[in-house]
């Protein structure tokens, strides 16, 4: 669905540090890929933030400030925290060194790497902006989804013709590898319910030969968890970026500057996903494992309510047709 888009905001405390002889970068070095001068300044951190969850595109040797691999919301606080005068540590990749990640690719052209050999990096289907690594299946143009599911997580799973409808937006068609025989949950039989739920929710038995949607818990505030697991979920701190839940020091928790800490939901275990998140995400589980997802992907339809990261997008019903089955999530769109 639509990706959330992840703001920094920037302190009105910032200030330009300048030496008596300075060496001026060019546009496109190492940590400015917005500015020139003697030091990068806050643009270029909101820049690089941009390039690490996907909205704008920037090189590994520009935006990857600590030269790991990758463009992190952690080189965009460094950059940040150079801006503004503290000695930190810039170093990037040589350009041309590697391959360029599929996300960080230009759509429609799209010609950048996946790690996973039985994907391929095309336009996204649900995003004509954006460029994903998708299976076969996945990169099929709908209703036909006559593509292979062997690069799936269920290999066994059937190419399946999808629509869906946000509302105020126009119907999507996409192709997706379900289980066969079955869609939704309340469709499939006990005891293998494999079928989909919504953001949060496992398929389990029903107790009897049915199945069910059962909703998993998400993370309280970061105020109310307690140490060491502290698993709470904090928002973003005016002046200072993205924080972590962590350790008060006693038995307690609390929201601190995502330096030094890791977001740890993807290492969490499905189905109760006790992980951690920054920039106010919930971890909550997807299908079968566990993910960092906006508010507003585990409200409950028809409600709706939960919060977008985008200022642009709003949390709307969203109609998900397989055949003559539907039913209705919650999703971020930008809606005109």
């Amino acid at each position: 669905m639509a990706r959330p888009v992840i703001r920094i905001v920037l302190s009105s405390a910032l200030v330009a540090v300048f030496s008596f002889s300075p060496a001026y970068a060019d546009q496109g070095d190492c940590g400015q890929p917005a500015s020139t001068g003697a030091t990068a300044v806050a643009t270029d951190a909101l820049f690089v933030l941009g390039a690490a969850v996907g909205i704008q595109v920037c090189e590994l040797c520009v935006c990857d400030v600590n030269d790991d691999g990758s463009n992190t919301a952690t080189d965009a606080l460094t950059v940040l925290a150079s801006a503004v005068g503290q000695q930190v540590a810039i170093t990037c990749p040589t350009c041309g060194s590697g391959p360029t990640p599929c996300f960080e690719s230009q759509a429609p052209s799209c010609g950048g790497e996946c790690e996973d050999p039985g994907l391929t990096c095309v336009v996204d289907p649900e995003d004509s902006e954006d460029c994903s690594c998708l299976n076969a299946c996945e990169a099929g143009a709908a209703p036909t989804c006559g593509g292979s599911c062997e690069a799936s997580d269920d290999p066994e799973s059937i190419c399946t013709s999808v629509n869906v409808s946000p509302t105020g937006l126009p119907t999507i068609a996409i192709c997706e590898c379900l289980p066969a025989g079955v869609s939704f949950c309340e469709d499939a039989s006990s005891p293998q319910c494999e079928g989909e739920c919504a953001v949060g929710a496992v398929c389990e038995s029903d107790g009897g030969s049915g199945c069910q949607c059962t909703a998993q818990p998400v993370q309280p505030a970061c105020s109310a968890a307690t140490a060491p697991a502290c698993n709470g979920t904090c928002e973003n701190e005016p002046s200072g970026g993205p924080t972590l839940c962590g350790s008060d020091g006693a038995s307690g928790c609390v929201c601190a500057p995502t330096q030094g800490g890791e977001e740890t939901c993807f290492d969490a275990g499905v189905p109760t996903c006790g992980g951690t998140c920054s920039f106010g995400e919930l971890c909550a589980v997807e299908t079968d494992v566990c993910e960092c997802v906006a508010p507003c992907e585990v409200s409950n339809a028809p409600s709706c309510g939960g919060a977008c990261y985008d200022e642009d997008e709003t949390c709307v019903i969203t109609t998900i047709s397989v055949g003559s089955a539907s039913r209705d999530y919650c999703e971020c769109w930008v809606v005109d």
